[in-house]
């Protein structure tokens, strides 16, 4: 693993879910994390695929449209959340990671940005937290 301290932070799209579901589990801890990134203005990289997974994941358990949209905007406008895209170099990148961690893609694409931008990784996922002290 990387010694080096990491000045980048990726989170997965379950923290964020957490945060907006009041009911999920680990809702108060999400909401600490994500507070004190953007109170500290961490970067957060983020792959774009997280917004679509986590507008999903909200619809899918409150059934609120307007819920969905806001967290969207909500998302999207947080200064310090960089929403980058999966491109050429990234995909191939991805591949390579799908590979070696098996992980499913929407988990392989969040390992695979941590990595890639040397940033550190924080998930409520048992096997993506795993591989990422496996790989990074």
């Amino acid at each position: 693993m990387n010694n080096e301290k990491k000045s980048n932070t990726t989170i997965d799209s379950s923290i964020l879910v957490s945060m907006f579901v009041k009911k999920e589990e680990k809702s108060n801890e999400a909401r600490s994390i994500v507070h004190n990134l953007i109170s500290q203005n961490v970067n957060v990289i983020l792959p774009n695929i997280v917004l679509i997974e986590v507008v999903s994941a909200i619809i899918r358990r409150t059934n609120s449209e307007k819920m969905a949209f806001s967290v969207f905007e909500i998302l999207k406008n947080i200064p310090n959340f960089n929403f980058i895209n999966v491109d050429k170099n990234l995909t191939e990148y991805c591949c390579k990671i799908a590979v070696e961690s098996k992980l499913k893609s929407l988990d392989t694409i969040i390992l695979s940005t941590a990595l890639f931008y040397n940033a550190k990784l924080i998930s409520f996922d048992k096997a993506l937290s795993e591989a990422y002290a496996e790989i990074g």
